[in-house]
């Protein structure tokens, strides 16, 4: 008998399993799993960085650099990578997560100056200067199982709540000649509120383009086509249109019975779900060959169009289809006009949930 007492004092009792386990799961096995899960976004996140920044360093210039960052960094966001590892942007340029810097190192001195967050430099010198792109890359990562609950881990990163991780990556401007600006960029619109448009250039005087050689816009000699029309200008704005806004973009253009449209978009202007990508204002994808990858929509005031193109609103018209190219539009209404991507949800669609990418619109109204 005493034999027996001994054994059971050496080996524990059946009592003492769930402590065990506790331990085991709580404090050893499920840690584990979230720091797994953190080194693997922190993986993603540091490959994205670098790959955002060499991305950027071929571009032609600063503007489609920028475009570039946000692309590849909302390309991770949105995949199913991200979200089963529970990877959030924190900031960044657009919400993305990543700011664009340039960064010039001076051949001489070896002094490093840095550009603001995604703007570009006011004066370029490449024959003192040597530029790079440095994208600079912020991530939430929460935990995979969540042990706020268990003492002692509520406060701890990973564990109990998310961890912010931080990553940055240099490459050489291509390009550098093309970075600079040195004149005030005009405001964009967005929902009817205005921000910087940064990363456009060449907008000139409305009226004309400062250089239509490299404006980057679909049809720089749109002026031109104005003047032989024998059309007066009357009014011009340049504005953002997201993918993923809901709502009606106020483009700030009156439009009255004898106003035409004349509409253009800049040619990196792109945006895509998780169906159709690459499209462009007229609905088709360049990924698939199809107008809204093969979907048309009908909207709630019946108009029915390929998904993600481009539509237009007036005061007292129902929405229209505006496409890729509107020259000497003689609109279906009157009053302000409003512009936005045509998208909806059901039971098997998100809607503009899953959008992303922005287009850069020119609308000029003429009489």
């Amino acid at each position: 008998m005493l034999h027996r007492k001994r054994q059971r004092r050496a080996f524990g009792t059946i009592a003492e399993l769930p402590l065990v386990l506790f331990i085991l799961f709580c404090l050893i096995l499920l840690p584990s799993i979230n720091l797994l899960a953190l080194g693997a976004a922190s993986s993603a996140a540091c490959l994205l960085a670098h790959q955002e920044a060499s991305q950027a360093a071929v571009q032609v210039n600063y503007r489609r650099a920028l475009a570039e960052v946000q692309r590849e960094a909302d390309g991770l966001c949105r995949s199913g990578f991200a979200r089963l590892l529970k990877l959030t942007p924190v900031s960044g340029y657009m919400g993305c997560g990543s700011d664009l810097y340039v960064q010039a190192t001076n051949y001489n001195t070896g002094a490093i100056s840095l550009s603001g967050a995604n703007q570009p430099p006011s004066v370029v010198d490449t024959s003192s200067n040597v530029y790079e792109y440095m994208v600079s890359s912020t991530y939430e990562v929460s935990p995979f199982v969540n042990l706020s609950s268990v003492p002692g881990l509520a406060n701890v990163p990973a564990l109990g709540k998310p961890a912010r991780i931080h990553f940055s990556a240099h490459r050489a401007v291509e390009h550098a000649l093309n970075l600079g600006t040195t004149t005030a960029p005009p405001p964009v619109l967005s929902g009817g509120a205005s921000q910087p448009l940064s990363s456009v250039t060449g907008l000139g005087d409305p009226g004309q383009l400062e250089d239509t050689t490299n404006s980057g816009w679909n049809y720089p000699n749109i002026y031109e086509l104005i003047a032989a029309s024998g059309q007066q200008i009357v009014q011009e704005e340049v504005l953002r249109v997201y993918a993923r806004d809901d709502t009606w973009t106020d483009t700030r253009v009156n439009v009255d019975a004898d106003t035409k449209v004349w509409i253009d978009y800049r040619a990196d202007g792109l945006w895509e779900d998780e169906r159709a990508k690459e499209v462009d204002a007229s609905g088709y994808s360049y990924k698939t060959g199809t107008y809204g990858n093969g979907q048309n929509i009908q909207l709630a005031d019946g108009l029915t169009v390929p998904k993600l193109a481009m539509i237009g609103k007036l005061d007292t018209s129902n929405s229209f289809l505006i496409g890729k190219q509107q020259w000497n539009m003689d609109p279906p209404g009157t009053g302000r006009l409003k512009l936005m991507c045509a998208d909806k949800g059901d039971a098997f669609e998100p809607g503009y949930v899953d959008n992303v990418g922005s287009m850069i619109v020119r609308i000029i109204a003429v009489k």
